[in-house]
């Protein structure tokens, strides 16, 4: 059996050098991390899906109070540029830094609760959120940098942001569960996933599809009330910026949480697929972290 010693922190197990010190019958079951993610989300769902609208929509909700009382208002007379619209522009902008905060600390959360639950252990969001929140400045740290380098190579014909994209799929996971820092988690990350870049892509793609299909699902009923706020602008105009804004948001707040929260189950979940098939660390090995 591999040795787990190193699942965290220290150096990771030493890659295989021939056919025959690779776990045998180990394969990257695409199909196994996708219903894997599901199934984790069915069995935690109220805790997922609470923890998710709450840490998502608090700040969105300040925000589209904040916006509409500065620019618009719910009668398109606004606060106008005074200080009570400077307070609302502060006031949406500080909403916009916290639903930043919130995207980083999100995934992360959900990403160390999940191994936790495949573990076997008790999964606490409170506790998830908590310990994301000690590492930040870490999760900032590594988002700039893999955000300016994939950016940079989609820049250049959008191939090499694919594949940096691909190869870093699971550095979240890496810097959590493993205790690194931002460069040695993208390097731990591009190593798991050598030889599996074409299968993570393949996960990337489908969790892409499903993503979208979630937007449009959550878009329907911003159209379908735009359309109905035709009425409502013949009679007063100011009205519709507040009114459709509104009902827009709360809708693609919702599907944002929604496909976040998959978005972390896929890359937890290809992270315990990677270090299964290349490291041959199972279930019980994973549950000693948490010892």
């Amino acid at each position: 059996m591999a040795d787990t010693s190193n699942f965290i922190g220290g150096d990771p197990t030493p890659e295989p050098q021939y056919d025959w010190q690779k776990p045998q019958g180990a394969q990257f079951e695409i199909g196994d991390v996708i219903s894997r993610s599901f199934e984790m989300l069915r069995r935690n769902f109220l805790p997922f899906a609470v923890t998710a609208l709450v840490v998502i929509g608090i700040p969105a909700i300040l925000t589209i109070i904040f916006t509409i009382g500065a620019f618009g208002g719910l009668g398109g007379e606004g606060l106008g540029m005074g200080t009570l619209g400077a307070v609302g522009i502060v006031g949406a902008l500080l909403g916009v830094l916290t639903l930043i905060v919130s995207s980083i600390i999100l995934p992360a959360a959900i990403i160390y609760a999940s191994l936790k639950g495949w573990a076997g252990e008790p999964v606490s969001m409170r506790e998830s959120l908590r310990l994301m929140l000690s590492r930040f400045w870490s999760l900032l740290g590594l988002g700039i940098v893999a955000a300016i380098a994939i950016g940079l190579g989609f820049l250049l014909l959008v191939v090499p942001g694919l594949i940096l994209y691909s190869g870093w799929f699971v550095v979240v996971p890496v810097l959590i569960m493993e205790r690194k820092g931002v460069f040695d988690s993208l390097s731990r990350s591009w190593e798991l996933t050598s030889g599996y870049k074409w299968q993570i892509f393949a996960v990337i793609v489908i969790a892409f599809v499903i993503q979208m299909l979630i937007a449009a699902l959550f878009s329907i009923p911003s159209m379908a009330m735009a359309i109905d706020v035709e009425s409502v602008v013949a009679v007063d105009p100011g009205a519709s910026f507040g009114f459709g804004y509104i009902v827009a948001q709360l809708f693609s707040m919702i599907g944002d949480a929604i496909a976040q929260l998959l978005a972390a189950l896929f890359t937890a979940s290809a992270y315990y697929e990677l270090r299964r098939v290349k490291e041959g660390i199972g279930i019980s090995s994973i549950a000693s972290i948490f010892d």
